[in-house]
């Protein structure tokens, strides 16, 4: 998690270090987690990204793009970083 105290912008990140792609339960659980951190509640603005070593199911992309997730796999992280 990463906050932005001047903006009250917020980013939640699960990253999953594993052999196997990462499915919509993943995404889910991270959407989930979002409304019990109780920080701006009301004024802040939400962002999600997942990161997965293996990438991800195919319903697990569609349903990222549905809900406004960042998805990156460890191709994209060496991509960016490496």
């Amino acid at each position: 998690m990463a906050l932005n105290k001047e903006t009250h912008d917020i980013l939640f990140c699960e990253c999953k270090w594993r052999n196997r792609k990462a499915g919509v339960d993943i995404v889910q659980q991270l959407l989930d987690k979002a409304p019990l951190v109780k920080w701006f509640n009301a004024e802040r603005e939400e962002y999600f990204v997942v990161i997965s070593k293996a990438g991800f199911t195919k319903k697990a992309i569609e349903f990222a793009n549905q809900h406004g997730v960042l998805l990156f796999d460890l191709r994209d992280i060496n991509e960016y970083f490496g």
